[in-house]
């Protein structure tokens, strides 16, 4: 579990998404799912269950989710005056999806769920969601003018090989 991912730990290296920062990163196994009892990761991108130090693969999915929002959004779906508004907004407020494109909504839901369990088990589950999503939209339902979201078309559709990645 890499527990502090986020923009500034994800780097592209000649067209190769590599991650990075692996300070706090932690083998967890089954047993030691709940062991950690101090919080650690950067706030806007922290899932829920952090808070109480239970981390597994759950907080990384969540930690994307927010990447992928801040993707189509330009911002961080829960921000806040102060670190406690913050962290209360990840614990119950649930993200407005209204400006992320149809195709996108629901996977960024299931990965921004307030329970561990209700995720996707992974994040190559989520992007293979993604992937079938984007292609029903395509053959059917319109997703929108990327024009309608402001960081969509710079950091989705724009990136050389990301629609190889989608």
């Amino acid at each position: 579990v890499h527990r502090d991912l986020k923009p500034g730990n994800i780097f592209d290296d000649r067209g190769t998404i590599k991650v990075g920062d692996y300070g706090l990163a932690k083998f967890i196994t089954a047993s030691k799912r709940s062991a950690q009892t101090q919080s650690v990761g950067t706030l806007h991108y922290m899932a829920p269950e952090v808070g109480s130090g239970r981390y597994g693969r759950e907080v990384d999915v969540y930690a994307v989710g927010v990447i992928l929002y801040e993707m189509l959004t330009g911002r961080v779906p829960f921000e806040g005056e102060s670190a406690a508004e913050i962290l209360m907004k990840h614990l119950t407020s649930r993200p407005d999806l209204e400006n992320l494109p149809i195709a996108f909504r629901g996977v960024v839901a299931r990965m921004l769920a307030k329970n561990p369990n209700d995720r996707y088990g992974s994040v190559l589950s989520a992007l293979n969601d993604l992937k079938v999503k984007i292609a029903d939209h395509a053959h059917g339902e319109a997703i929108g003018e990327p024009s309608q979201y402001p960081a969509y078309e710079e950091s989705v559709v724009s990136r050389p090989g990301m629609s190889d990645w989608l």
